[in-house]
């Protein structure tokens, strides 16, 4: 039963009514407004939520599960030395080349998304592979027309009178001239396509790493403990690889 009229003439608030069983808060008042400001705020609310979570936290636990190398082991140590780390796609395109997201998606992922990942590596992969394709061949040639003007030069050089170090020198030269030029752009067009291959990678890891927390959980809800390992041992592979415990060999 309506108790109560809120709001006056062109007023957005006059939409709204009080009643006993319902008061006016400003939840209520967002949820319900009419303005346009309020609908572009609730727009706004519906998109976010489309888009899903922006971040996940990634414990040392979970890193450890993966069975990481000593390196990254201690690479973690230093740069989280809280034992966790709220993964972004921010967080992950500033520090690009400082994991193997290869490792990442196979490693910190469940099965079902490492094998989404996968697909999108192996798509990101082939596309290097074409791009470099054109610098793999001009690289090519670029080293016969290289070691054509080494030879040109050698004996041009031997045919002045030069000395064999003279000559092999002057070919030397000639050759790292026009290798330079061709090997120059064959680097920059691998460094600009690998960049996009780890960005590639990256995004994939995150993208799935960000929707997988209940597949994830699922998945090593039965596991134990993970143990922090152990700082690697000489000794423990001489004690090991000895004839009680490996044989003859």
């Amino acid at each position: 039963m309506v108790t109560n009229y809120v709001g006056g003439r062109g007023d957005s608030s006059s939409y709204l009514f009080q009643t006993k069983e319902r008061k006016i808060n400003m939840y209520n008042y967002l949820k319900d407004c009419r303005c346009g400001g309020c609908k572009a705020e609730r727009a706004r609310e519906e998109a976010d939520k489309a888009k899903g979570p922006t971040s996940r936290v990634l414990t040392r636990e979970m890193f450890l599960r993966g069975l990481p190398c000593s390196t990254y082991r201690s690479q973690f140590s230093e740069m989280f030395p809280e034992g966790s780390v709220e993964v972004t796609l921010e967080l992950a395109l500033s520090q690009l080349n400082a994991w193997p997201w290869d490792w990442a998606g196979e490693h910190l992922l469940s099965y079902s998304a490492w094998q989404e990942y996968y697909d999108l590596s192996d798509a990101a992969s082939r596309r290097y592979s074409e791009q470099i394709q054109p610098y793999t061949m001009l690289s090519r040639e670029a080293g016969d027309k290289a070691w054509s003007a080494h030879d040109e030069a050698y004996n041009a050089a031997i045919a002045a009178g030069k000395t064999y170090e003279e000559a092999y020198q002057a070919g030397d030269a000639a050759k790292r001239r026009v290798r330079g030029v061709a090997t120059a752009a064959v680097q920059a067009a691998r460094k600009e396509a690998g960049d996009q291959l780890e960005v590639a990678r990256a995004t994939a890891f995150v993208e799935l790493f960000l929707k997988d927390e209940a597949a994830y959980t699922e998945q090593y809800k039965d596991a134990p403990p993970v143990e922090e390992p152990h700082d690697y041992d000489e000794d423990y592979e001489d004690n090991y690889y000895d004839d009680e415990n490996y044989g003859d060999y």
